[in-house]
């Protein structure tokens, strides 16, 4: 008897998709695809019972070595938190029953943390009634960037690693 378990898809992102890095930018560019490319995957393999979800892993390989470095900090191989061996076991989740009902979601792999990030969503609007016109633009988005700094401010203190 075979039994036969939905598919999942777990593709990696990176943090250059939503940290800022000089010279970047079509890297950057085409990691900040992949999640898109995994929210429009997993509306679309719903149907299936197929789970799409994206790693971000924050790993020492021989391509970010030098960068760590670089950045002034000390890189060791043979230390786990460092290392992409981290990433295994939380792939390995993601394709569990347990995981199930896990979609659409970036998961991010790094020292030894694992979190979640954001998705782009609206956190605060204005409605008008007519076109918008350029003082009540001048108004409504200054509003509208103080609260994108509040909401990361608090965002910034809740991603702060728990013991599990």
């Amino acid at each position: 008897l075979m039994i036969l378990r939905p598919p999942r898809s777990t593709p990696l992102y990176s943090s250059a998709a939503s940290d800022v890095y000089k010279r970047q930018t079509n890297y950057g560019a085409a990691k900040a695809g992949i999640a898109g490319f995994t929210r429009s995957l997993s509306f679309e393999m719903a149907k299936y019972k197929c789970t799409v979800n994206t790693i971000s892993p924050g790993a020492a390989t021989r391509m970010t070595i030098d960068l760590i470095k670089a950045a002034g900090r000390d890189v060791d191989t043979n230390d786990w938190k460092q290392g992409p061996q981290q990433l295994a076991p939380v792939i390995t989740w993601l394709c569990c029953d347990e995981a199930s009902d896990v979609t659409n979601q970036i998961i991010h792999v790094q020292n030894g943390t694992v979190g979640i990030m954001q998705q782009p969503a609206v956190i605060e609007s204005f409605l008008s009634d007519e076109l918008w016109s350029l003082d009540q633009l001048d108004r409504v988005i200054g509003s509208l960037v103080e609260t994108k700094k509040n909401h990361d401010s608090e965002i910034q203190k809740k991603a702060e690693p728990k013991k599990s």
